[in-house]
């Protein structure tokens, strides 16, 4: 099913791997609601997932991808393209969840489009919690960031 959708853009600077390329990584984020590109699709299953990350190509990405470099860098050459597949969970509450789901073992998950911002300070709070054995973070609130489990919210 493919629903309207906000998307948002957001791109790396030219990044230099150990392969000696340097690349620039462009990706979107999609919102429900809003996408006049209709590039957001929403998986409801495992094997929708699969198929997700198991196509080829994604052409209508490919164009708006195209597109967006064009207008960002206008007179820049792209000496090839490489189309990678991903998704994002969203959460009732907008935030993402993480917390201990048992002794030393922590889940962060549920990133709703925004956790590449935030993950390496998410994965510093994990450690620090692990480490400490409870929550360690002084500026948040752990229970708005609580994981909950499906039959929580049907009691």
């Amino acid at each position: 099913e493919v629903r309207e959708a906000v998307v948002s853009t957001q791109s790396t600077g030219p990044i230099k791997y150990p392969n000696g390329k340097t690349y620039l990584k462009i990706g979107h984020v999609v919102y429900p609601k809003l996408d006049e590109n209709k590039l957001g699709k929403v998986l409801n299953t495992l094997d929708e997932v699969q198929q997700w990350y198991c196509q080829e190509d994604y052409p209508k990405a490919r164009k708006y991808f195209k597109t967006h470099f064009e207008r960002l860098y206008p007179g820049v050459e792209s000496l090839d393209e490489v189309l990678d597949f991903c998704v994002m969970a969203l959460t009732t509450s907008g935030k993402q969840l993480i917390g201990f789901v048992e002794e030393n073992l922590m889940v962060a998950g549920g990133g709703n489009g925004k956790s590449a911002k935030f993950g390496l300070e998410i994965g510093r709070i994990c450690a620090d919690s692990i480490v400490k054995g409870e929550w360690d973070y002084d500026h948040l609130d752990q229970d708005d960031f609580k994981v909950r489990y499906k039959d929580e919210f049907n009691a």
